[in-house]
């Protein structure tokens, strides 16, 4: 469901030479606020986050995929 924005994320990263370490897709999420209505998904990105500020290991070659469907 994803593979079109996943190819468009990863040449635009490529492009601007930034090495990125998560992707995190939520369906049904389309217009502004909308994510508000999924509290799993809105956990889900503050742990990400968290995990990326306080990592310490190497950053990996290809980038993790956490795909939510509600």
């Amino acid at each position: 469901m994803f593979d079109g924005i996943r190819m468009t994320m990863k040449y635009y990263f490529d492009v601007l030479d930034v090495n990125y370490t998560i992707n995190l897709f939520v369906n049904g999420v389309d217009e502004k606020g909308a994510i508000l209505k999924h509290p799993k998904a809105m956990q889900e990105a503050r742990r990400l986050g968290i995990q990326l500020v306080t990592d310490e290991g190497p950053t990996p070659e290809e980038p993790e995929d956490v795909e939510l469907y509600q």
